[in-house]
């Protein structure tokens, strides 16, 4: 365990109920509790999603869009240059790894505001908790209700790449 970033949480997590082992536990199968890779915001680049924001923009980029591979920072940025508002919202950032589309419930005003915030460790835990709090998650950590949890924060397909079970165990080992 980091003890410092631990550390961190517990004092971010405790103003919204959060339990910190939860919130670490979280952190430790989003990106291994890595706030940043290469001196940049731990990423990965969500293709489908950077498409699927095109095609509401401007759907004649999409033949670009083919043409990106990969999941790393350096995809982020060839992906901005086709439109950089649709590769921010495509984009998971932080330990969290919460998308750049859900900007608004991480307690910021537009996707460029909390991309830049993700460039601070408080900042990304903070963003994870009014994350947590916007979709009525806190009960839901509190009941250590570990499926009903995956499958709000990851997805309906979490049971697919067993997320509900690392996020048990991550917590298991952490809180021993």
């Amino acid at each position: 365990m980091n003890k410092t970033l631990f550390d961190s949480m517990v004092d971010i997590t405790k103003v919204f109920g959060i339990d910190p082992y939860f919130a670490y536990a979280v952190g430790t199968v989003e990106s291994n509790n890595t706030p940043f890779t290469e001196g940049n915001p731990t990423v990965r680049f969500e293709k489908h999603v950077f498409k699927r924001e095109l095609k509401k923009r401007d759907a004649s980029k999409l033949p670009l869009a083919d043409a990106l591979s990969g999941t790393r920072i350096a995809t982020v940025h060839k992906a901005m240059t086709i439109d950089e508002e649709c590769a921010l919202l495509a984009t998971s950032w932080g330990i969290y790894q919460i998308m750049g589309f859900n900007y608004s419930v991480a307690g910021y005003r537009d996707v460029e505001d909390f991309v830049t915030a993700m460039n601070s460790v408080k900042h990304q835990i903070e963003a994870f908790c009014m994350f947590i709090k916007g979709n009525g998650l806190i009960p839901v950590m509190n009941k250590l209700d570990f499926a009903t949890f995956a499958r709000r924060y990851n997805g309906p397909n979490y049971a697919e790449n067993n997320y509900d079970v690392k996020l048990r165990k991550a917590y298991n080992t952490i809180k021993k």
